[in-house]
């Protein structure tokens, strides 16, 4: 594994020139004329000698993002990079669509609604919305070959923004969320859980849930070994956990909780080249 940092939010006004032009010196490409930014692999010296300038000057990573950040402090992420060797003995993962399709409501019926303008025609599998994914017509065939344990499907309808509801027929392949009937154990103990305003996870929920990642993009969940034990094999599930803030811009529940799926589920979507980003789910003993 190895990490990829992004450096923003160092404005000129407030470093002053010399420590502005001693970045740009360093990482030519961050100078935006009146701020600075750059992304490097966090392995490499010109990332290190940011840094370095940075903190010599007396300015440093903004850390706690459950309060505002401070005149002296700018903000970098770090973003995990997995290679297949980071995840060649990986039982489960979150999958990450690269594809992206706009369904941010449901009608009536429960099915989600694409936007026919966001929709990518090409994509096997996409992302609707926070962890809502749809499938097209073909793969959820070929998924039900497989008969993979734990996954469902249901039906969305294609809605345009001036026409409304538009049939499958007239555009083409029809669009399948992927559901599951499982929801999995509590998280291991060794996943801090947070609410939004920092304070540790009591099990409210309402007050948000967030695990905790420090400095990176996203935090990697892990479940005991024998919790998993208790729900069988499974090739789809979903986290007992509902994830996110307190004032959601959405009460879909399905959609504030993670996905969790199988290699096999993973090995069927790389077979197919389907565009997938992959964050481990790391099985822990106990």
């Amino acid at each position: 594994m190895r990490a990829t940092a992004t450096i923003t939010s160092i404005k000129l006004d407030t470093v002053g020139n010399e420590i502005f032009e001693d970045l740009c010196r360093i990482y030519p490409k961050g100078d935006q004329k009146r701020w600075f930014e750059c992304t490097l692999s966090e392995d490499d010296p010109r990332f290190q000698a940011v840094i370095d300038r940075l903190t010599h000057a007396g300015f440093q990573p903004w850390s706690d993002h459950f309060r505002k950040r401070q005149s002296n402090e700018y903000c970098l992420r770090l973003d995990r990079e997995y290679t297949a060797e980071d995840l060649q003995d990986v039982l489960y993962f979150e999958p990450r669509p690269i594809s992206y399709c706009e369904g941010l409501t449901r009608d009536l019926d429960g099915r989600i609604e694409i936007n026919v303008d966001r929709l990518e025609r090409d994509a096997g599998i996409a992302v609707a919305f926070s962890t809502l994914l749809v499938v097209s017509t073909q793969n959820k065939t070929e998924l039900e070959h497989e008969r993979m344990q734990h996954l469902g499907f249901r039906p969305t309808v294609l809605i345009d923004e001036f026409e409304g509801s538009i049939p499958w027929s007239d555009y083409g392949d029809e669009y399948w969320e992927l559901t599951s009937d499982l929801s999995l154990p509590p998280l291991s103990t060794s996943c801090k859980l947070l609410h939004e305003d920092g304070q540790v996870f009591t099990g409210d929920f309402p007050r948000g849930c967030y695990v905790e990642k420090g400095l990176f993009l996203h935090g990697e969940i892990r479940y005991n070994a024998s919790d998993l034990a208790t729900v069988g094999e499974f090739d789809f599930a979903r986290t007992r956990e509902q994830f996110g803030g307190r004032n959601r811009g959405y009460k879909d529940i399905d959609a504030s909780k993670g996905l969790v799926a199988s290699r096999r589920f993973y090995d069927f979507c790389n077979a197919r080249g389907l565009g997938v980003e992959w964050i481990p789910v790391y099985v822990e003993e106990g």
